[in-house]
């Protein structure tokens, strides 16, 4: 969505790598892999988990990345359900599980569940069974 909105004023480089960024007065200095530099006013690094745009702007994972107890999972399969706008979703302390359709392609959805990191649940809702 961002990508279709900001399109007819945001110039977008596909099938290069960033391998250095500096701050400027006026923006970030940006070297691609491809040998050209060029300045922008904001940089939007949609490169994955484990990003390598993150990396150059904040330094090594380890420095910054810290586990908060949960983990998630995410994948993409048919809307067999029929979802339409928004999702379907189940929740309950400690685990969430989630279906909805793809904006682009009704007959896609996308699968989102998030749950507990074991030994987590007992130290943050006593009451409850851990995971």
């Amino acid at each position: 969505m961002l990508y279709e909105l900001s399109l007819p004023h945001t110039e977008y480089i596909f099938g290069d790598s960033i391998v250095s960024l500096a701050e400027t007065s006026s923006g970030v200095r940006v070297e691609f892999r491809s040998g050209i530099s060029r300045d922008f006013d904001l940089v939007i690094g949609a490169d994955g988990l484990h990003s390598n745009v993150r990396r150059l702007a904040f330094g090594p994972e380890e420095d910054y990345v810290s586990h908060l107890g949960s983990y998630a999972a995410t994948w993409q399969l048919p809307n067999d359900l029929g979802v339409g706008e928004g999702s379907v979703g189940y929740n309950v302390p400690g685990r969430l599980a989630s279906v909805g359709a793809d904006h682009r392609d009704p007959a896609r959805a996308g699968a989102f569940f998030v749950f507990a990191a074991p030994g987590q649940m007992a130290a943050t809702t006593p009451n409850s069974r851990s995971v």
